[in-house]
């Protein structure tokens, strides 16, 4: 099963950039395909509509390269599945652990990138030259394409492993995993939430979400 995560993973991470179908590399997309797979309803939705709101104010703009939110959003279904971790208040620190990855998968695109610009020249000789057979764009775009899914497969096989260690060094020094005590799914969406607010690009936005937010932290005080 965690060599097919991986495969799952390496697939829609060409649809990012690769092969463009829209919004199927959102990871709202990514975790209803892979409860529709797996079963895993819950799990897999919940996960997906914290990392949507999370980097929902990052998109691609220019040469920008967004966090890669379905690499964290998978890695956190492989360290569910794998230690047993049903409910929010023990997947809380992975998925803590997990967001330097998105990082990590926009830091791989842009090293890809500058990769395949070395192909510019090669492009602009078979542009002057088209009955040169020697470099042809299909041959570009399929090694683009094996080179990519490779190298993504490979970071997120590494990105398991590094979890998969440090899980189980907490594990070791505490006695179990930590969990933060009383955490729901509606805790963590508010928090990733804060992404969807600031996409808005409102400033009375912002004022209103302070507002009901101190509010909020007012009303449970005298409560």
């Amino acid at each position: 099963m965690g060599l097919s995560r991986r495969f799952f993973f390496a697939l829609f991470a060409l649809l990012r950039y690769e092969v463009n179908l829209g919004f199927l590399e959102r990871p709202l997309s990514v975790g209803f395909i892979w409860g529709a797979i797996t079963g895993e309803w819950q799990m897999a939705l919940s996960l997906a509509v914290f990392h949507e709101l999370l980097w929902l104010d990052l998109f691609p703009a220019g040469t920008y390269i967004p966090p890669n939110g379905v690499l964290s959003l998978l890695l956190c279904l492989v360290v569910a599945g794998r230690f047993n971790l049903p409910s929010p208040d023990l997947l809380a620190v992975p998925l803590l652990l997990v967001l330097p990855a998105a990082l990590c998968g926009a830091q791989l695109e842009y090293l890809l990138r500058k990769r395949e610009n070395r192909q510019y020249n090669a492009i602009l000789h078979w542009g002057r030259q088209p009955g040169d057979d020697r470099v042809l764009p299909a041959k570009i775009v399929r090694s683009s394409l094996l080179w990519h899914g490779f190298a993504q497969f490979l970071l997120f096989v590494a990105w398991s492993l590094v979890l998969d260690v440090t899980i189980r060094i907490f594990a070791s020094a505490f006695g179990y995993i930590p969990r933060v005590s009383g955490v729901m799914w509606g805790h963590l969406w508010f928090v990733a939430g804060l992404g969807g607010i600031l996409s808005l690009r409102i400033r009375r936005a912002y004022v209103v979400f302070v507002f009901s937010l101190a509010a909020g932290v007012a009303a449970l005080v005298v409560i």
